[in-house]
Formats: structure tokens, C-alpha cells, sequence
């Protein structure tokens, strides 16, 4: 290393240890938090050095109040697009810690979130309840509806009795895929000592996500999808879990439990045993894990044959009406303790950022490899892979083109491409969700972790390359920058 960068990194890590410390010491409601966050979400990293003052800066936004910084970090991404003088207002707001006025303005400047998914990753609870209250109608899946109203409707007895149909198959989606050097250079990147069962497992996995287009958006894993939609033996957890979730949003009650584990609790009394009723869980959470709170975009239209919300598939019905209280559900948590509705026990996140499904993608992915015979460390580390593969797309498209003199877009359509800035951290939280899964479903649920905790190690871990202009291996630039396998390394030990 340079000596001079050397000292540099030195200085500036002293520096900010003692602004550390100056943060940590305050208590006024003002507290130094975001002018902390906003400075490193708005400047491009030109030097090692400057990527490390960024990453220093993001320790101390996140070691102090993380469910704030998260918060911000959605409403980073929701700002996006702002015109140049409301993007002023906004990081003005942001800088003073002004979240409610930060709030008003996007309110004011920006339509409201177009379906459940998007809104439930605004980050603030009055920009999620802006969006759509409800994906369902009587006519269809895109109508505003109040708790106590789809309380009503997924309570008419008729659906219930509804008869299962044949999904049709959908056009089969190839998705980007990994070239077999970056396949052999992950697997040594990852430590799978056995290279010919990591391409087995890799192989594996790619075979069961097989994607179709149904309804337009991708479904991945589309044969099990199907499968478990069509299950009559989902139907009575699924609607008893909604019916609960509702009342507590209507009441705006905080749950004291988790999803997977009501959801468990509701098969069994439908009398399954211990081991099927934990079995249908997953099936459950497999579905949410494909489309999140926008379940029924994927499976409402093209996968059955009909779109009559009194005659189609019942699971369709109380799986979406679950999956998009689960969001309010999830809010309501996040505010009252360190815990999402939406994750297992003992997860620690207090995190509103709508991504659970990640967590239950890895889960689900890394508990099928196991079954199929594959080691719990290998299935871990391969559905981790996996994980990193799922942003192959994106970082081809511009996550890494930063062009020179600008903040990675024109200021009329702001995106935060800065090293340690909202859309890095937001790779970030997810790929910690992922590996949190990946090892809970590698354990067949035994192994649960503090993914707050995780969250705050990978910024330590993570690479210190600046911005660049050029990039000749995105792919190996975005594994250098975000480590995956160091993330998976928190949640195995």
C-alpha cells in the first residue's frame, strides 16, 4: 500500500472514530444520524480512501439507530426521480433529521406506490399507507379495500368451497446466467472445497427456479408454485393466518409471534401432524418468498383460468390477503421492538423494508438442497451463490457505470450510485437476508441469527474500490465490493 494512503486511512479512521464517539454520546432527537447518512449518499467515492470515510460514515448511522437508517434508505430509493429543486428540499429535510417533513415532501411531489410491493418498500409507514390498502376486488385484484372489508370478503363462505383448477403452464423465462469461469471462480470464493458438487448443487437450483411468465411478471421455481397453489391442503392455515393478521391491523395490535410459526400453529389445527403441518409452512412461505406482497399479480391472472375473485382458487385469495397484511404487520413490529412479523423468532431486524422475501427464498432453497443429499454448509454456501447470481443483470446495466463529474445520473432523475449510499446498502440489507435464510434453511430452521447485527459486520467487510468510470468485470467488481461470502460467514458461524 501507498505510504501516503496509508496515513490517510489512518487520519480519517481516527477522525471518525471520534465523531463516533461525539454521536454515540448525544440523546437530543436532532441527533447527528443523517447528516452522517446523507453526506456519503450523495458523493461519488473517487479514491480508496473516500470509499472508506463512506463506509466509516455508514457504521455510525447503523450502529446508532438502525431502524432509522433503514428507513431512510428506503425513502432514498423512494425519492429517486425527484425533480432537481424537490431533491434539494428533500436532502435539506434529511440532513436535519426532519423526517416528517422529509415525508411531506415526497407526498407532495411523488404519485402514490402503484401496488403492494412497492409500497410496502416505501420505508416510512405514511408513505406505505399511501399506496394501495388492498390487490383484490370482487371485479379483480386492484382495488382499495380497509382491513375490515377484506376481513368480509375472505370470509364468504363460498370461497372457501371453491374448486381447484388446473394451472395452465406459463412461457418459460431464461434468466441471465453465469458463464462456468464465474461459476468455478464463486465456488473457490465461497470455500466449497468440492468443486464438482458445487456445480452440482448450482445445477440443481437452476433446475427448480426454472421461470415461466404467467401473468407477466417472472415466477421462478414456477413447478412448485404451481404445486402448492393448487394444494387444497393449503387453504384453512392460509385463511386462518390472514383472518388473525387482519384483526390485528385493524386493531393495530402488535403480533407476539412470527409468521412461520402462526402459521404452523394453524395447520396443526386442522389436525397435520407436527412435521406436516411445518412442512405446509414452508410451502406457504415458498409462495410469499415469489412474489411478496404483490402474490397475486403472479398467480391472480394466467395461472388459473379464471379471475373471479368468488370463483378462483381460494389460496390465491387468502394468500394475497396474508402476504399484504404481513407488510402492515411487519410496521406495526418494527416500530414496538427489534423484530419483524415477517421472519422467524429471534431474528433481530428491526428493519421495515419490505424483503422478507428474501430471507424465504434462500430458505427455501437451501432447506430443498439438503433434502436432495447436499451438505447443510454446501447448500448454505450455494444458495448464497445463487443469491449473488439473482444481481448479475442488474450490475451489467449501470449499478457500476458511474460517468464522470456526475452523481451517477442527471439530478432530474437522481440514483444513488455512490460507494456505501442507498442503493448499495440496499444490496446490502438484502444480501443479508438471503444469508441469514440461507443458513435457516440449510438447518431445516434450527438456526436463527441477529441479522441487525450481520448487517453492521458486512459494512466492515465489505471491499473499498471507488467509483469508477470503467469497469471491465462488473461481476467481480460487485463481488469485491459487497463479499457475499463474507456476509454467509456471520450467519454459519
Amino acid at each position: 500500500m501507498n505510504i501516503h494512503l496509508k496515513y490517510i486511512y489512518i487520519f480519517t479512521a481516527l477522525g471518525l472514530a471520534g465523531s463516533l464517539a461525539k454521536a454515540q454520546n448525544r440523546t437530543d432527537s436532532n441527533s447527528s444520524l443523517c447528516t452522517y447518512s446523507s453526506q456519503i449518499h450523495y458523493s461519488i467515492s473517487k479514491t480508496e480512501s473516500e470509499a472508506l470515510a463512506g463506509r466509516l460514515l455508514a457504521e455510525v448511522a447503523a450502529t446508532q439507530d438502525l431502524h432509522q437508517f433503514c428507513q431512510w434508505n428506503r425513502m432514498d430509493r423512494f425519492a429517486e426521480g425527484l425533480k432537481s429543486a424537490d431533491l434539494d428540499l428533500y436532502r435539506d429535510a434529511k440532513k436535519n433529521n426532519k423526517v416528517d417533513e422529509a415525508v411531506k415532501i415526497l407526498l407532495d411531489t411523488k404519485n402514490p406506490p402503484e401496488n403492494p410491493w412497492v409500497s410496502s418498500m416505501a420505508g416510512h409507514p405514511r408513505l406505505k399507507s399511501s399506496g394501495y390498502d388492498s390487490a383484490f376486488s370482487s371485479k379483480g385484484f386492484e382495488q382499495k379495500h380497509r382491513p375490515e372489508e377484506i376481513l368480509k370478503l375472505i370470509e364468504n363462505p363460498e370461497i372457501s368451497n371453491n374448486k381447484f383448477k388446473d394451472a395452465r403452464k406459463g412461457r418459460r423465462v431464461f434468466l441471465p446466467e453465469p458463464t462456468s469461469a464465474e461459476i468455478q471462480s464463486t465456488c473457490r470464493q465461497f470455500e466449497v472445497g468440492d468443486l464438482q458438487q458445487c456445480q452440482a448443487a448450482i445445477s440443481e437450483l437452476a433446475k427448480f427456479t426454472a421461470a415461466e411468465t404467467m401473468t407477466g411478471p417472472i415466477v421462478i421455481g414456477a413447478n412448485k408454485f404451481r404445486e402448492a397453489l393448487n394444494n387444497p391442503n393449503m387453504t384453512a392455515g392460509l385463511k386462518e393466518t390472514a383472518v388473525t393478521s387482519l384483526k390485528r391491523v385493524q386493531k393495530q395490535k402488535t403480533s407476539n409471534t412470527n409468521i412461520f410459526d402462526e402459521l404452523q400453529q394453524n395447520y396443526r389445527k386442522q389436525g397435520l401432524s407436527e412435521k406436516d403441518a411445518k412442512s405446509q409452512a414452508w410451502d406457504a412461505m415458498f409462495l410469499y418468498s415469489v412474489g411478496g406482497p404483490n402474490f397475486s399479480v403472479r398467480a391472480g391472472r394466467g395461472v388459473l383460468t379464471d379471475n373471479n375473485i368468488q370463483r378462483t382458487n381460494p389460496n390465491v385469495i387468502y394468500g394475497q390477503a396474508l402476504f399484504e397484511s404481513l407488510s402492515k404487520e411487519d410496521g406495526q413490529k418494527a416500530r414496538d421492538g427489534n423484530s419483524l412479523y415477517s421472519l422467524p423468532a429471534n431474528t433481530n431486524f428491526p428493519c421495515d423494508i419490505g424483503k422478507s422475501y428474501h430471507f424465504w427464498m434462500s430458505a427455501y432453497l437451501s432447506r430443498h438442497l439438503v433434502q436432495k443429499g447436499f451438505p447443510p454448509d454446501v447448500a448454505a454456501k450455494v444458495t448464497m451463490m445463487y443469491g449473488s447470481f439473482y444481481h448479475l443483470k442488474p450490475i451489467q446495466i449501470g449499478f457500476l457505470g458511474i460517468e464522470e463529474g456526475s452523481e451517477g445520473a442527471s439530478r432530474s432523475g437522481f440514483k444513488d450510485y455512490a460507494r456505501f449510499g442507498s442503493i448499495e446498502n440496499g444490496m446490502r440489507l438484502d444480501l443479508n437476508l438471503a444469508a441469514a435464510g440461507a443458513a435457516y434453511g440449510a438447518s431445516d430452521g434450527q438456526k436463527v441469527s441477529d441479522i441487525g447485527q450481520g448487517f453492521r459486520e458486512s459494512l466492515k467487510t465489505s471491499g473499498l474500490n471507488p467509483n469508477r468510470t470503467k469497469v471491465d468485470d462488473p461481476y467481480a467488481e460487485w463481488m469485491d465490493r459487497l463479499r457475499p461470502e463474507a456476509i454467509l460467514k456471520h450467519y454459519l458461524k
